[in-house]
């Protein structure tokens, strides 16, 4: 094999080696393009859990406004409220 031959493919394949290991492994390769694409995947799914609790929360404000017995069944049972003529007693 001449020099020169051999420098080419010395040059060539530390270029590649160099281009692989930035590819691969650097800052933005693919190793963080794989842990960012699973993050991404994680955080839809939180969102999409939360999103039926702001529904289900939202189904039950509306139920509060419009249905006087859900209104009167809260004030009730979490804010223990009573009636004009109630006494209310909290036993623990």
């Amino acid at each position: 094999m001449e020099i020169k031959t051999l420098v080419r493919l010395i040059a060539v394949v530390g270029s590649s080696l160099f281009a692989f290991k930035y590819i691969c492994l650097g800052k933005m390769g693919i190793a963080r393009y794989r842990a960012l694409h699973h993050e991404l995947a994680m955080q839809q799914q939180s969102n999409a859990v939360l999103a039926d609790e702001v529904a289900a929360l939202r189904q039950r404000l509306h139920a509060w406004n419009t249905d006087p017995f859900q209104l009167e069944k809260h004030a009730r049972e979490e804010l223990l409220l009573g009636g004009a003529d109630e006494i209310v007693y909290l036993i623990k």
